[in-house]
């Protein structure tokens, strides 16, 4: 990772930035997405004077005089043809990171930079349901280090029982939220989906060592590849949708996430044998991969 995609990553995950800065990296952000800005747009979003920005804006072409030209009829500045980024590292994932969010709810729209919004939408998903009084505990029992004894609904139990558990940490598995904890009942790690939490009833200090989950802190590489039975040409364009390298690319996981990542590709002993178009991708280390998922 380059020094510039380091600095834009920090300042999308929430840093905090000067805000003469930040109306510059506004600039940039909507000339390289957008291709075009002008005053009204950082007043709009700012809510600063139409003298402010064009103070910003000539700011900017002192910054980067080659990256945009003034359209006298359209009264806006565009991206020029040789247009640089500057100040941000734009990556497609961040973009449509906010399309989702957007789209969510979890943020407004007049929260990100996008000025104009694609026509877009989302394949909808059954909500899991999770009773933010019981998160809250849980947050409370993970940063404080204490015990807490759950109402849980198991598949592997035909009712729910009442367990003391040490949670340490939340992970998230691109559908459900679950908690990863040390179970006194089983006298293990393992996790447990939140919304499957029923009630809380009583806490006490904890003393369980997080770092004794070895399935959380272990990682391993899984390595895929093209399925073999795809013709050459569908192969290439599996390599580069996946950002495969030499034909293969090596993805490091968690081994508390092996399952879950398996499960979501349809990866595993039997991939192969699948229809090459629908399964398009195979696991190369079955062996390695297979044998720390039983291990878990």
């Amino acid at each position: 990772m380059n020094h510039a995609t380091s600095r834009m990553e920090s300042q999308q995950i929430g840093k905090p930035r000067q805000k003469a800065e930040r109306r510059l990296e506004f600039i940039e952000f909507r000339l390289y997405w957008e291709r075009k800005i002008n005053r009204a747009d950082l007043t709009e979003y700012f809510g600063i004077s139409i003298i402010q920005a064009s103070k910003d804006i000539s700011k900017y072409q002192e910054l980067a005089p080659d990256n945009l030209v003034y359209d006298k009829n359209k009264k806006y500045y565009c991206a020029s043809p040789q247009f640089e980024p500057k100040l941000i590292a734009p990556t497609s994932e961040y973009y449509l990171a906010q399309l989702l969010s957007i789209h969510s709810g979890a943020s407004d729209k007049s929260d990100s930079f996008i000025g104009t919004l694609p026509d877009f939408d989302v394949l909808p998903a059954p909500v899991r349901l999770i009773d933010p009084n019981t998160l809250r505990t849980i947050l409370h029992s993970i940063n404080n280090k204490i015990d807490i004894e759950i109402y849980y609904q198991s598949m592997s139990r035909s009712e729910p029982v009442w367990r003391w558990i040490a949670p340490h940490v939340l992970s998230f598995d691109g559908l459900r939220w679950h908690m990863r904890a040390y179970c006194y009942l089983t006298e293990c790690f393992k996790d447990f989906l939140i919304g499957r939490v029923l009630s809380v009833r009583d806490e006490r200090a904890g003393s369980i060592d997080p770092s004794n989950d070895k399935a959380w802190q272990a990682c391993i590489t899984a390595v895929i590849a093209p399925h073999p039975g795809l013709t050459e040409n569908q192969k290439k364009i599996i390599e580069l949708d996946y950002g495969m390298i030499n034909g293969t690319r090596e993805i490091t996981i968690k081994i508390d996430f092996l399952y879950y990542f398996l499960k979501r590709f349809g990866l595993g002993e039997t991939d192969i044998d699948r229809k090459a178009n629908e399964q398009q991708i195979v696991l190369v280390n079955k062996k390695e991969i297979m044998k720390a998922l039983n291990n878990t």
